[in-house]
C-alpha cells in the first residue's frame, strides 16, 4: 500500500507501511536483529526498508554505531509522525470491519495483582480464539498507578481497587477481602486493640492506594510507616522477614499463615471492590471494545 498517490513528483510514491513500520521498531529498539525478531523478518530486510525510507524522505533517519542505531533529531521527530500514521491505518482498518476476529491492534491492560488472580490466561487463550489480531501488553502496577496511566491514555484499561475516577468507564467484577499480616516474631497476644495494631511498624503501598486509604480511616493516630512497597510480593516478604505489618488479600494471607510465614490479624478486615477501567472516549475502538467484551465474560 503506498502512503502518497502516484503523482510521480510527490516524495514518498513508492513508501510502503512496512518501511514506516520497519522505521518504529527499529526506533525502538536500537538493534536490526532485535527489529528483525519482532517484525519475522531478516536484518538485511530491515535494514533495506530504513534505506528505502531515507532515500525517499531524503534524510538520514538514523546514526549508525557499533553500539546500534540512534535516531537523529530528525529522525526522531519523524519517528513520532510514522506511529501516528500507523495507528491511523490500524484505526481505519479496524472502522471497517465487523467482526472482532478481525480486529487489529495492542491493548495495554494494567495489573494490580498477580496475571493468575486476575485469570489472564484465560483472556490471553479467549483473545486467540476469538480476536486473533489482538495483541496483550502487560504492566504490573499499583491501583494508583494504572488508574493515572489509564486517565493519561498510557494504558487502555486496568484492574484496580477502590474508588474510580468520574471520567473513567469501569465495572465492578468481585469483592476483594482484605486482612492484616504481622511477622510470626510479634507477639499477637497483646495485639488486641486497633490501637495496639497502628502501635506496630507498617509497610505502606503507596499514593493513591486504597489499602493505605483505608488504614487511615480505620486508625486515628499516626501510623509508623518504615518502608512503602506497591509490590505485593514484597510487602508479604518484609511481612515474613520480621519488617513490620501489611495489608495484604486474604487468600495470600491464608497462604502464608498455612506456611508459617506470618500472623493473621482480623481487627481491621475489610473488603474492597475489584474493578476494571478505561476511558470512557475509548469505548468505541474496537481493540478495547473487543477486549472489555472478552473480560466481561470471564468474571
Amino acid at each position: 500500500m503506498y502512503i502518497c498517490g502516484p503523482d510521480s513528483n510527490q516524495v514518498g510514491e513508492r513508501m510502503e507501511f512496512y518501511h514506516l513500520r520497519s522505521f518504529v521498531v527499529v526506533a525502538e529498539t536500537g538493534n536490526l536483529t532485535k527489529a528483525a525478531k519482532q517484525l519475522f523478518t531478516t536484518p538485511p530486510a530491515v535494514s533495506a526498508h530504513i534505506r528505502a525510507l531515507e532515500d525517499e524522505l531524503k534524510t538520514t533517519l538514523f546514526e549508525r554505531t557499533s553500539k546500534g542505531m540512534h535516531l537523529t533529531p530528525k529522525g526522531e521527530q519523524l519517528r513520532l509522525q510514522a506511529q501516528k500514521t500507523l495507528d491511523s491505518a490500524t484505526d481505519m482498518v479496524n472502522l471497517a470491519v465487523e467482526n472482532a476476529d478481525q480486529v487489529i491492534g495492542t491493548f495495554r491492560l494494567g495489573l494490580n495483582r498477580d496475571a493468575s488472580t486476575l485469570r489472564i490466561a484465560e483472556l490471553v487463550k479467549a483473545l486467540v480464539h476469538r480476536c486473533p489480531g489482538i495483541e496483550l501488553e502487560l504492566h504490573a502496577l499499583n491501583t494508583g498507578q494504572v488508574l493515572e496511566k489509564v486517565s493519561s491514555g498510557e494504558l487502555d484499561g486496568g484492574f484496580v481497587y477502590g474508588d474510580t475516577s468520574p471520567d473513567l468507564f469501569h465495572t465492578e467484577l468481585a469483592l476483594q477481602p482484605i486482612t492484616t499480616i504481622v511477622p510470626t516474631s510479634f507477639d499477637s497476644t497483646v495485639i488486641q486493640s486497633v490501637y495496639e495494631l497502628a502501635e506496630l511498624p507498617w509497610i505502606s503501598v503507596g499514593e493513591h492506594c486504597p489499602f493505605d486509604t483505608a488504614l487511615k480511616k480505620r486508625v486515628t493516630q499516626s501510623i509508623k510507616s518504615q518502608v512503602q512497597s506497591a509490590d505485593n510480593a514484597s510487602r508479604a516478604s518484609l511481612v515474613e522477614q520480621g519488617v513490620g505489618a501489611s495489608f495484604i488479600e486474604l487468600e495470600v494471607a491464608q497462604a502464608m499463615v498455612t506456611a508459617k510465614q506470618a500472623q493473621r490479624l482480623t481487627l481491621l478486615d475489610f473488603e474492597i471492590p475489584l474493578s476494571l477501567v478505561a476511558k470512557q472516549s475509548a469505548l468505541s475502538n474496537p481493540v478495547v471494545k473487543a477486549v472489555l467484551e472478552q473480560l466481561d465474560a470471564l468474571w
